[in-house]
């Protein structure tokens, strides 16, 4: 799926099953540190992708939907109000535990209020006629021998504007747009961000993948006996 695909609050990806719109329970504070040991690989890849889109209306206000979905089965959705997640299934409650999800949820909302401020000082730099919609599609593909791949792109209007490539460590310019061109330097310019980036793509990721198929093994082998075409990246 390209960085462009827009997901709204309602979940208009695959299968939502238990997340559709008044469904799920609310999640506000980091569950306590889980501490078991780490979960264990699963048996077959597994995809884990997270989706949002930034609608832009006005250079003083931003609209957030979001998405978090375990190959063809949402797992979190975000509170376009509250910012606050909407886990689809108790056992998501236990996976989040796991790592240093913990950690990151406690400051999610400041993180996500700076990633607002960088896209629309991107939007008044290069002049841009409001409403502008960014799209922002990351995520992770686990395998069962503990090899992981990952990926991240930033997109505007329905198409991709940059591609973070690891291998390089470098926000690679996916059009030849002014826009595309000043995301991608202002994003090479900030390596604590690449440094971010980087640990949640292979350190976060991967580990948030294990648990989820862990605590969620009885829904995924439901699911897996009805498979829908994930979404790829």
């Amino acid at each position: 799926m390209k960085a462009g695909n827009q997901v709204g609050p309602e979940g208009s990806l695959g299968h939502g099953g238990h997340c559709g719109v008044g469904h799920g329970t609310s999640f506000i504070s980091p569950p306590p540190p889980s501490l078991e040991a780490p979960s264990p690989l699963p048996a077959e890849s597994k995809l884990f992708q997270l989706l949002q889109t930034f609608l832009l209306p006005s250079a003083n206000s931003t609209k957030v939907a979001g998405v978090a979905v375990l190959t063809d089965m949402f797992v979190y959705m975000l509170d376009p109000d509250t910012w606050n997640l909407r886990i689809c299934y108790p056992w998501v409650h236990q996976a989040m535990a796991e790592g240093d999800l913990v950690k990151l949820m406690s400051s999610f909302k400041l993180a996500m209020r700076n990633v607002i401020r960088f896209m629309h000082e991107m939007a008044i730099q290069v002049q841009a006629e409001y409403p502008v919609v960014f799209q922002v599609h990351t995520g992770c593909e686990l395998h069962p021998n503990g090899t992981s791949r990952a990926f991240a792109k930033i997109g505007e209007g329905g198409r991709d504007l940059v591609e973070y490539e690891a291998r390089r460590r470098y926000w690679a310019v996916q059009q030849s747009t002014l826009l595309a061109k000043l995301v991608g330097h202002s994003l090479n310019e900030m390596m604590a961000v690449t440094e971010m980036v980087e640990h949640l793509l292979y350190k976060t990721c991967p580990s948030h993948v294990r648990a989820l198929c862990r605590y969620g093994k009885a829904d995924l082998e439901r699911q897996g006996e009805n498979p829908v075409a994930p979404a790829r990246p």
